[in-house]
């Protein structure tokens, strides 16, 4: 069997070899955010290049410092919808030689979030930068990052990446290998016209079955909650007897991409409507949080709402058990399956965060009457973590919904 590590170098150079910038769309209806340039920054002749010329990046300007190899980059949120203060960056370094760099992250309109990565080349392991190479800057908005920059080309990011590139050649991948019972279809189309697929089995032998919901990244650089997902969904597609034996008893409907077009232009939070989509589950403004909710609506006897997030810390955002429908008290006993199996993460669970808004946990605990379930990574939380804690969720989920 591959390790994890191996194969996602595999898919690394799988997705370099066939995407490494998706090509411009253009959109299928007005978009408010004017989408970010492409481009490169050139010094000292060409010996040292910032780029944002890749799947995901999210940089908008380079100016040389005072004294050699210092140089600010400009970070700015993607448009003036965004109210969440954080700001998004990933960026390349290429230089002829090693060197040493004194860079200053300068954000627009927030501050400094995201503790660094670094990776060397296309498959390298994204490695955080040490703290002691972190620093605050002159100004509040400011954080200066001391980079021992090899020669060739590095990436800089707020997370270890996974680009839409490579997140489509894991769904692939995914569904060749389930072929016998997994199909892949479009259900709508992005702002871009990117397209919103669905993965579904209907293995399910009974007229009532019920039909497990679950998807992830409306906020686009939330990869460790896609990593999570990633674990879930190989567990339940895959070929044990549990996952067979739930299979016959039950459907699932998987979306793996809820914002391309976020994913892929490198925005902090918004789809390229410039609108939070994870607050647009009662307006609709858009043409993806339209399509999800249309196709929901269709969704066969659904049991269960999981979607997968980041933030700050490891928790779940859930209803009170009093107040949704609960059967067999699954939300209480899945999440606390979860607390008791990762102490060290120290998972919490969150009964009142936004009760009212407009969520797709809150819309479709109330349009679903299921039980719906937010489930938060957080950003620092190592892959193999995140991965482990999808696969225990998809086992616990599994385990739960098949009991008597």
């Amino acid at each position: 069997m591959m390790t994890f590590a191996k194969r996602w170098i595999w898919m690394l150079g799988l997705a370099a070899l066939s995407v490494a910038v998706a090509p411009s769309i253009a959109p299928l209806v007005a978009a408010p955010v004017t989408v970010q340039k492409r481009q490169s920054w050139s010094y000292e002749g060409g010996a040292l290049v910032f780029s944002n010329d890749f799947s995901g990046a999210r940089l908008n300007g380079v100016a040389p410092g005072e004294g050699e190899g210092r140089y600010t980059l400009t970070i700015d949120r993607e448009g003036p919808g965004v109210s969440n203060a954080s700001s998004w960056y990933a960026f390349a370094i290429e230089s002829k030689t090693a060197r040493k760099l004194e860079i200053t992250l300068s954000y627009v309109w927030a501050r400094h979030r995201y503790a660094p990565k670094i990776r060397v080349g296309e498959t390298g392991e994204w490695r955080a930068l040490p703290s002691s190479q972190v620093k605050s800057g002159a100004a509040r908005n400011e954080t200066v990052l001391t980079i021992n920059a090899p020669a060739g080309r590095i990436y800089v990011s707020g997370g270890p990446m996974i680009t839409l590139a490579e997140h489509t050649a894991w769904t692939d991948a995914l569904v060749k290998t389930n072929a016998s019972f997994v199909t892949r279809r479009e259900f709508g189309r992005s702002v871009a016209g990117r397209p919103l697929t669905v993965l579904e089995t209907r293995t399910a032998k009974a007229p009532d079955a019920g039909t497990v919901i679950v998807m992830t990244w409306q906020h686009p650089p939330e990869y460790t909650g896609t990593r999570a997902f990633q674990g879930f969904v190989e567990i339940v597609l895959g070929d044990t007897a549990q996952a067979r034996a739930f299979r016959e008893k039950f459907n699932l409907v998987i979306v793996p991409v809820a914002n391309p077009d976020g994913v892929h232009e490198g925005h902090w939070r918004n789809n390229l409507g410039d609108i939070d989509l994870n607050r647009d589950w009662r307006k609709f403004s858009q043409p993806e949080t339209r399509a999800l909710s249309s196709l929901f609506k269709t969704v066969r006897n659904p049991v269960l709402f999981l979607d997968y997030h980041s933030t700050k810390k490891t928790l779940f955002y859930t209803q009170l058990d009093e107040s949704a429908p609960v059967p067999n008290l699954f939300t209480l006993k899945w999440t606390d399956a979860h607390i008791a199996r990762f102490p060290k993460e120290k998972v919490s669970r969150d009964t009142n965060h936004n009760p009212d808004t407009a969520t797709s946990r809150n819309w479709a605990a109330a349009e679903l009457k299921v039980p719906s379930i937010t489930v938060e990574l957080a950003d620092e939380a190592p892959f193999e973590v995140c991965a482990a804690f999808g696969r225990f969720g998809a086992e616990e989920m599994m385990r739960l919904l098949m009991a008597p």
